[in-house]
């Protein structure tokens, strides 16, 4: 288990993430009646402000304490302030998700949760891994191509920087981190799935959108080559199936684990709700 590098005072900002959705649900109002709709879009909304400044501040500071610091004060003090302010006209909950879309959700973050928990998928232990990435983040900002440590990293690690904010606030390891942001945002896209099933198929049709997308491509488990196979459960669910000497399409939960896909697709989700 690495070491965390980050000032144990960053747990204090913790105070501030409230503040933070405040800013992100002020926002969504704006922009949907619907009040779960406002909801989801406003998580969307709040993160991809708080890494965005996270991300230039730190770059400006060559110190991602720093940027964190800054980016979690300024909008969560600036969402504490706009929320004492009057709302404006109230948004309807009549269109909220049913019980029958809960226990589907439930169904479908379970065994993501205990994938996520009990294994390391793709490139989350590679030399420029996932984890590597974070540790990385959590020293010296931008991180470093870590085989070519001469080159700062071009690479899409915006999840890695999520992740190294949760090492920074709640103390977590790197792994768990990776494990927690994962299956949160699993959740998030499931509600964003459901929702533009509302909205595009018609009402009622959500439940229908989230199960047939978040169980996209199957259940490799199923094929033969796979259960003939010594690999780990969660390979046999991740990995792609085999027939007749092809190599059929992995699942989104697959693509979900390669951690790109994690933090895009609840954020594509909302950019098509808005």
């Amino acid at each position: 288990m690495l070491d965390n590098p980050l000032p144990t005072l960053l747990v204090g900002l913790t105070l501030l993430l409230p503040g933070i959705w405040l800013l992100g649900w002020r926002a969504a109002r704006s922009l949907f009646e619907q009040g779960v709709a406002a909801l989801a879009t406003a998580l969307s909304l709040a993160l991809a402000a708080w890494l965005l400044l996270t991300h230039a501040f730190a770059l400006l500071s060559g110190s991602f304490a720093v940027g964190l610091a800054v980016s979690t004060s300024s909008l969560g003090l600036l969402g504490y302030w706009t929320a004492r302010r009057p709302h404006g006209s109230s948004l309807s909950w009549r269109d909220r998700p049913s019980s029958l879309f809960w226990c589907l959700a439930l169904s479908l973050t379970v065994p993501v949760a205990i994938m996520a928990w009990r294994w390391d998928f793709h490139d989350e232990t590679s030399q420029n891994g996932h984890i590597a990435i974070v540790a990385s983040i959590l020293n010296a900002y931008p991180p470093r191509n870590l085989s070519f440590p001469q080159y700062p990293l071009q690479y899409h690690y915006g999840f890695d920087l999520l992740c190294a904010t949760l090492v920074g606030l709640f103390r977590l390891s790197a792994v768990r981190a990776i494990d927690a942001a994962t299956v949160l945002l699993w959740v998030h896209a499931l509600l964003g799935l459901w929702l533009l099933g509302e909205r595009i198929v018609g009402r009622g049709h959500g439940i229908t959108v989230a199960l047939l997308a978040g169980l996209g491509a199957g259940l490799p488990f199923t094929c033969a080559e796979s259960l003939a196979s010594a690999s780990p459960f969660g390979t046999h669910v991740l990995a792609g199936c085999v027939r007749g000497g092809l190599l059929l399409n992995p699942p989104l939960v697959s693509y979900f684990f390669q951690h790109p896909w994690s933090l895009g697709l609840p954020l594509a989700l909302s950019c098509l709700l808005i």
